[in-house]
């Protein structure tokens, strides 16, 4: 399975002008449309933050996605609300490509959910080590949500994600910080492996699901 992510960053004016009533429509029209599995976000904390905006997918490979992209390219609905996207964006329409490890579950697409994003550096000689630790905490259940690895665009195949999704920070909160003494035991020891093979850990990004 790969996840497919394209950001697109705006002035403050269209943000509260037009742009979640423009991108909302991708949510409960266009994605129905061409009956795509995914979820369209704003992102609420990281790098510019409130005036990006990005769309993303879930595919079984590459070539499912780029054939089902051209497909909607020659879609009249879905070709005039992307062009509608670009007219209110400064910069975007760059995607990136991730490869999402197993065990996958499916992430959660309502409106309204929060996905929290934490992202990892590390070098090309740590690649296989790095995955099967993330493997391990997702096969113990230490990592809710679900993680990956980016095979196309920045930093592909040295940046690893774990993505978790909630009802609300709070939920996230109760779960990071008031966890039982046995569990937070296991996670710290999974993560001090972790971190011995990770050059850098990014700025945690939180997005929200329109």
């Amino acid at each position: 399975m790969i996840e497919v992510q394209c950001e697109f960053i705006l002035k403050m004016k269209e943000v509260e002008d037009r742009a979640t009533e423009l991108f909302q429509i991708g949510r409960s029209e266009i994605f129905p449309n061409l009956n795509w599995n995914g979820r369209i976000q704003q992102k609420l904390v990281g790098e510019t933050q409130q005036s990006i905006f990005s769309i993303t997918t879930e595919w079984t490979d590459i070539s499912a996605w780029s054939n089902e992209f051209n497909k909607a390219l020659l879609n009249k609905k879905f070709n005039n609300w992307y062009k509608k996207i670009f007219e209110i964006s400064l910069y975007g329409g760059n995607w990136k490509v991730s490869n999402l490890l197993e065990p996958y579950s499916t992430p959660k697409n309502e409106s309204g959910i929060i996905e929290i994003q934490s992202s990892y550096t590390v070098k090309f000689k740590n690649i296989n080590k790095a995955f099967k630790i993330m493997q391990e905490g997702l096969n113990q259940r230490i990592l809710d949500g679900h993680c990956s690895q980016r095979i196309f665009g920045p930093n592909a195949q040295t940046l690893f994600t774990w993505s978790s999704f909630w009802n609300s920070f709070s939920d996230w909160e109760k779960a990071i910080y008031d966890r039982p003494e046995e569990v937070h035991i296991k996670s710290e020891a999974w993560f001090a492996h972790w971190i011995k093979i990770t050059d850098f850990g990014g700025p945690k990004e939180v997005f929200k699901n329109l």
